[in-house]
């Protein structure tokens, strides 16, 4: 259900499994030893009806046994994404609230074990379209994006509250210590410096502002949104 063998049907599966070599690259790369049972997490944007949509979709009232973890987890990061601009978003499987269809990388990651997996249809909302909804007005391109990475973090938090591990551990750690404790991470060495070299730089300029030039940028409390998001990108991809 919800494909087709005709050739020249919107909805065609193709003549084989992974039969394109780009659904080829998704999964080989999910199953390469470097991410093999390494992933809880598998997020895939699309457009458009305003849907945060989880796995079962290939036919209705069809679902994982974890159902009741991924619907939570669904309408914790709709309500957290409405809270930007009040945007509604509805949940379900596709098949139950749009109609089936099958062979997705949401279903195929599930059933490869992926823990947490969502497929977002994102603005506009399919109801209320008058046009063609896939061409989005550029004046909602930057809010859809905040709006859905507001979403998105909830899921990331859901994996850390999975695993057992505190959110945002840095920013429990001694300012002195920081610089130390990131070059742990998977970075490698030539970005690292650039990126810390980019961050003292921008919160050296903030300390000169604020009357504060003899302070040292890596040792002083006062942050900028650029290292708290460096420091929140790296923790969140280990």
């Amino acid at each position: 259900s919800g494909s087709s063998y005709e050739p020249c049907s919107n909805i065609y599966h193709g003549d084989h499994v992974f039969s394109e070599p780009e659904s080829r690259a998704v999964r080989d790369y999910l199953n390469s030893d470097e991410l093999q049972g390494k992933v809880d997490g598998f997020i895939t944007l699309h457009s458009y009806a305003q849907l945060w949509i989880y796995p079962y979709s290939h036919a209705q009232q069809n679902y994982p046994e974890d159902i009741s973890e991924l619907r939570r987890t669904a309408r914790r990061a709709i309500n957290r994404l409405h809270r930007q601009y009040g945007t509604e978003y509805r949940m379900g499987t596709g098949a139950d609230t749009l109609s089936p269809a099958s062979g997705g990388s949401d279903d195929w990651a599930k059933s490869n074990g992926i823990k947490y997996v969502y497929l977002v249809e994102l603005r506009p909302e399919y109801e209320r379209t008058v046009s063609n909804g896939f061409i989005l007005h550029k004046k909602e391109l930057i809010p859809t994006a905040v709006e859905t990475f507001e979403g998105v973090k909830e899921v990331i938090e859901a994996v850390l509250e999975h695993n057992k591990i505190i959110k945002d551990p840095l920013s429990r750690i001694a300012p002195q210590l920081r610089k130390k404790q990131l070059c742990g991470f998977r970075c490698p060495r030539s970005e690292h410096h650039a990126l810390e070299c980019l961050t003292k730089k921008v919160v050296t300029d903030r300390m000169r502002l604020l009357g504060m030039a003899n302070a040292d940028p890596m040792t002083t409390s006062t942050e900028t949104p650029m290292t708290t998001a460096f420091e929140t990108t790296q923790t969140t991809t280990e």
